[in-house]
This record gives structure tokens, C-alpha cells and sequence, in this order.
């Protein structure tokens, strides 16, 4: 693990937010979301943050193992993603001086649980297309930037992709993490999609928040009062 200069990076530099280094793990490839890990809720997926548990050589090579084990049952090809981030000062002691972070790539690697062989994912949707218009597709806090990687949680499982929702009368309000506000009525038995509104360009992690006629929506970059 090391820098552009090529030099070494501590993992104890990245345990303080908003700097982190985390691996992922699911599988099979034949179609993500169906592996429990065991004491893991999320839907076929593993997330574990790596900082503190790293070992490093004095060359940049670390080492990292899960706490969390393979099913015992786990049958043909898994895949381990990372992502991380680094926040840096740029300028400092300068009129100048700015607060910033970046992500690194989301390297993929595959692995035969069985002694299979190996067989990668299909693939969903080509990142470069993504970046004809995103220019770097960099969402969640500039941690994720390759569909390959994205596929990983956004699986057939995942139930919903929203931030957080709230509900007024027979009507809710979900948030979607891209910043997609959907208008939905519903009861015990169903929901109805009536409206799509897309309010940020920007990842959404906070619930909308109903004010007098309007919502308060904050995102990443903004804080935003929106009138319908």
C-alpha cells in the first residue's frame, strides 16, 4: 500500500474518519446476494473496515485477514473488493489552504472457494460508459468508482436502495442514496410509486425532513429546502 510517490502508507493513518480502508466479500459470481455470512445482516455480502487490523512490511506489502470465515457450505468463485479514502491538507499555512479527500480504484479480485475454477462475474454495465458523462463516477463519499465493485451490495437482495424515508398520512417519502426523492402511497400490503423527483447530484445518506409546505434534503455537498 503506498502513495503516487511510491511510498508506504501506514494503515494507522487511515483509521480516523474520513480516511479508511475496507474489504468486501461475496459471492458466488454465478449471482451475488444469496451467501449469510454468519452475525452479518447485510444481503451476501461481508464489509470489514482494515485499518487497525493490517499488518504492513516496510516495502508497502500489508496483510489482511477476515474476521468473518467462508461458509463452510460456500461452493465455486468469490470476490474480495477494497475501497478506501485519504483526506489531505493541500497548501497548508496558506491563504490557500484546503481540506480534501480522495478514493482509490475499487480493485476486484476473484477466488475459488472449492477448488473450481475461477470464473469471474458478468458484467453488468461498463464503468468507462459510466465516466462518458460522470468523467470519474465517484459515489458514497468518493469510496466507490467501479460497477464492478458496485454489484457487490447492489445485488437481487438488496431490498431498497434508499438513505431513509419518511411518512405523512397515507403518503412516504424515500430517499434514494443517488438523491431520487420517491413519492409512494401505501398500506400493510403494497406500496404504489407515484412520484420521481431528482433533487441532488449528489450522495444522500440523512431522511427528508417535512418542514411547513416543503422538505429539507441534505446531501453531501449541500442543505437544500425544497417546495413542491
Amino acid at each position: 500500500m503506498k502513495d503516487k510517490a511510491g511510498k508506504p502508507i501506514d494503515p494507522a493513518t487511515l483509521v480516523t474518519s474520513p480516511n479508511k480502508i475496507s474489504f468486501v466479500m461475496t459471492g458466488p459470481t454465478t449471482d451475488y446476494g444469496s451467501t449469510v455470512f454468519t452475525g452479518v445482516t447485510s444481503p451476501g455480502y461481508v464489509s470489514e473496515a482494515a485499518a487497525a487490523l493490517s499488518k504492513c512490511g516496510q516495502d508497502g506489502t500489508c496483510t489482511y485477514t477476515f474476521t468473518h470465515a467462508v461458509p463452510a457450505t460456500a461452493k465455486g468463485t468469490f470476490a474480495i473488493g477494497v475501497e478506501a479514502r485519504r483526506a489531505l491538507v493541500l497548501l497548508p499555512g496558506t491563504v490557500k489552504q484546503v481540506s480534501t479527500q480522495y478514493g482509490v480504484d475499487n480493485k476486484v479480485t476473484y477466488f475459488s472457494v472449492d477448488g473450481s475454477p475461477v470464473v469471474k462475474r458478468r458484467q453488468v454495465v461498463d464503468t468507462a460508459k459510466c465516466n462518458q458523462c460522470h468523467v470519474r463516477l465517484s459515489l458514497h463519499g468518493a469510496n466507490r468508482n467501479n460497477t464492478e465493485y458496485c454489484v457487490f451490495c447492489h445485488n437481487p437482495n438488496l431490498v431498497a436502495g434508499s438513505a431513509a424515508g419518511t411518512a405523512s398520512g397515507s403518503l412516504v417519502m424515500s430517499m434514494t442514496t443517488d438523491g431520487v426523492l420517491v413519492i409512494l402511497r401505501g398500506d400493510a400490503k403494497a406500496f404504489d410509486v407515484l412520484k420521481r423527483y431528482t433533487l441532488t447530484e449528489s450522495a444522500v445518506w440523512a431522511h427528508p425532513a417535512l418542514v411547513g409546505t416543503g422538505i429539507i434534503v441534505k446531501d453531501v455537498d449541500s442543505l437544500a429546502y425544497w417546495t413542491f
